[in-house]
């Protein structure tokens, strides 16, 4: 559901003056004071426009969201249900737990966020301790150690460079289409490495990440600092501020933070002013101050279990094992090689979740967290030895059937498009289309190609015989990644593939699918 403040719910708490500040300073290589008053005029800005809005900012916090879930129970009908809450959810099952037990059967606290921590004075240590279990499980890692060695030293030593000596990438916004030079110093490394920790899915790219970034390529980090991008606009700021400022900056100090972060010294510049910002912004935004019981552990007799993943930058197995403490009916679990959210990072974890959730008084077998290994870290090459072997498809893609072959294997994204997905930034996608002529497909390129996004105008790549038809080729970028297209007009139904590869494996995908796949393409 979304909760008040956010999403649907009405009043949308969000914060437009923020995102426009953010989308202005990606080309500017800032330290936090250059934009700090920057920062406060937008918060400023945001507040005044709720409050003209007649919003009541003292009204959006852990303790009001909580009722909602108890009215939102009655007026569904539901006798009882259970909760799932992940990162800031589990601060909001807590709450309900303390506040409305009534009618909750179980609960799964998935990366436990407890009343009682100082999250911003926690933050350094807390992304020091993953950033440890990295180097150490990289180390420990014959292939990785090999390719990768002296992890530590290499990221640290690259966050200085970048600190004297920026690189800079281009930033798509996949919802406007809209393109951002972006500056690469030492915060937006460790924040990226911050924020891939979070994902059991980025987490074996990180060393490739800094070995890439070694060299000025940006590949991996331009890929996630667009993902990053889009999880922004889902973001919450006006609700974000009103909680956090309510139940959390109550109970912290600036001097808290700064004393944290003395033993950090690496990090310290990552989270220091910005957090001391946020106090600042916290005293004008006016979200009121929580009571005494918003900062204690919770106690409760409610099945629970309790979800860790063990390179969890921000929420700590830490901190789920403490809440677990004061749970009477509960079960602890910390997952291997897994970040944030450990209920959604694979086939044990979410297995595991599922069968509390059948039977919350079972008996918990957790015997597969035995079989979970470190992250594969990846190696450059690995993707491209992997063999492809092209089976057939039949598929009605806008009203019109289309045929041919597709990779084997590769996950079917939207009609007629597939992705290999090989790992999180693996871009290596297919598209078989056909529609309404669109023309002469020998100067219409430049008009598809600018329909798919190409970085820039797509280029002539001459002219192919394959199967029955006649296909004119265009080849581009995406987001830096090489694209090749092909328009083949037959009768009224214009036939459209699309490929995109990295550069290095552009050729061999040109020839081994490409090429193929068009020569099994057809219509009808």
């Amino acid at each position: 559901f979304d909760q008040r403040g956010i999403g649907h719910s009405e009043p949308n708490m969000d914060c437009a003056e923020l995102r426009v500040l953010q989308l202005d300073v990606l080309d500017e290589d800032l330290e936090y004071e250059d934009i700090a008053a920057r920062e406060l005029a937008a918060v400023d800005g945001c507040r005044r426009r709720l409050l003209d809005e007649g919003i009541d900012l003292t009204q959006y916090n852990s303790v009001t969201n909580a009722a909602d879930v108890a009215d939102l129970r009655v007026a569904l009908g539901y006798e009882e249900w259970n909760l799932l809450g992940i990162s800031y959810g589990t601060r909001l099952a807590q709450a309900v737990m303390r506040d409305h037990p009534e009618g909750v059967r179980s609960v799964i606290l998935d990366s436990v966020y407890t009343p009682d921590v100082d999250l911003f004075a926690s933050l350094p240590d807390n992304f020091a301790r993953a950033l440890d279990i990295l180097f150490a499980d990289c180390a420990d890692d014959p292939v990785c150690d090999a390719t990768y060695d002296n992890l530590e030293t290499r990221l640290f030593a690259l966050a200085e460079r970048l600190d004297s000596s920026p690189l800079t990438t281009t930033v798509r916004d996949v919802f406007t289409n809209e393109r951002y030079e972006t500056v690469i110093n030492e915060d937006v490394l460790l924040d990226t490495v911050f924020q891939g920790l979070y994902s059991h899915e980025v987490i074996p790219l990180l060393p490739q990440m800094v070995a890439e970034l070694e060299a000025d390529d940006t590949g991996i980090l331009t890929l996630l600092l667009t993902n990053d991008l889009a999880n922004g606009t889902f973001l919450s700021h006006g609700m974000y501020l009103s909680v956090q400022c309510n139940e959390e900056v109550s109970f912290s100090s600036e001097a808290a933070i700064r004393d944290a972060a003395e033993d950090q010294p690496r990090l310290r510049d990552l989270f220091v002013e910005s957090t001391v910002g946020f106090l600042e912004s916290c005293a004008e935004w006016g979200a009121g101050e929580a009571a005494a019981a918003a900062n204690e552990l919770i106690t409760s007799d409610l099945p629970t279990l309790v979800m860790a993943g063990e390179y969890d930058p921000i929420t700590p197995p830490e901190w789920g094992r403490r809440a677990a403490d004061g749970l009477a009916n509960s079960a602890f679990v910390e997952f291997p090689g897994v970040g944030h959210a450990a209920s959604v990072a694979g086939d044990c974890p979410t297995s595991i979740a599922l069968a509390f959730l059948d039977d919350p008084a079972a008996p918990l077998d957790t015997s597969c967290v035995a079989t979970m290994r470190p992250p594969n870290f990846a190696v450059p090459g690995e993707t491209a030895a992997a063999p492809i072997e092209l089976v057939p498809f039949e598929e009605d893609v806008f009203g019109t059937v289309v045929a041919g072959l597709v990779p084997d294997g590769w996950e079917r994204i939207g009609p007629g498009a597939w992705a290999r997905q090989a790992n999180f930034v693996d871009q290596t996608a297919l598209v078989q289309q056909a529609g309404p002529g669109i023309g002469d497909p020998a100067t219409s390129g430049a008009l598809v190609a600018s329909i798919f996004g190409f970085d820039d105008d797509a280029v002539a790549g001459g002219i192919v015989e394959a199967g029955e038809r006649t296909w004119y080729l265009s080849e581009g970028t995406i987001d830096g990644f090489t694209a090749d297209l092909a328009l083949s007009t037959e009768g009224r139904v214009t036939g459209i593939v699309l490929l995109v590869t990295s550069p290095e494996e552009r050729d061999e995908l040109f020839t081994t699918v490409f090429r193929p796949i068009l020569e099994a393409f057809s219509t009808s």
